[in-house]
């Protein structure tokens, strides 16, 4: 009788001490920081990119703008522009024979967020992202579509930064557009 009243008592202890620490988690206000839609404070942007030179990275932004509600606006009051954007490749590890066994493939990308009307209100930055994949010297094909794969992810995860960067910063007037 006594041990059905303990483990009742410790399990109604476990309970408490579980919704105590979700209660004090929530108190403190911690939550992961991440680009909530609508949370970019414009609702229209003039969007420069050079679709010729960086396609991929053009279409993952406007993705990520058009999932933030955000319109294309060649007369906007904010303008962000991808100044550059360039990849780099290399040997990553190497193997006993001298030939490459890994490759690392390195994405750069130089953006500007800028108010029309104020020249002193303008926000510059630089991403780097990276990527590593195995090399296979008797599976060209399948090293490049992997290549290629993994640009395409470098691109997305690039512009998924470039938005959490433009949640953070407030430049200009409070416009929404």
């Amino acid at each position: 009788m006594q041990t059905k009243l303990f483990k009742a008592a410790t399990k109604r202890v476990a309970l408490l001490l579980v919704i105590a620490s979700g209660a004090l988690i929530q108190g403190c206000g911690f939550h992961v920081r991440t680009a909530e839609l609508g949370s970019l404070g414009f609702s229209s942007v003039n969007f420069e990119c050079d679709q010729a030179e960086h396609w991929q990275l053009c279409q993952s932004l406007e993705r990520e703008l058009k999932a933030h509600k955000v319109t294309m606006d060649d007369d906007a009051t904010f303008t962000l522009s991808i100044d550059s954007a360039s990849s780099t490749e290399r040997a990553f590890t190497i193997n006993i024979d001298a030939s490459a066994d890994e490759y690392e493939i390195t994405r750069l990308v130089k953006f500007t967020f800028s108010e029309a009307n104020n020249t002193k209100s303008k926000y510059s930055n630089e991403i780097n992202a990276r990527r590593i994949y195995r090399h296979n010297s008797d599976a060209l094909l399948a090293k490049e579509r992997e290549k290629t794969t993994l640009t395409k992810a470098l691109d997305k995860s690039i512009a998924r930064e470039i938005i959490r960067q433009l949640t953070l910063i407030r430049i200009g007037a409070n416009d929404a557009g």
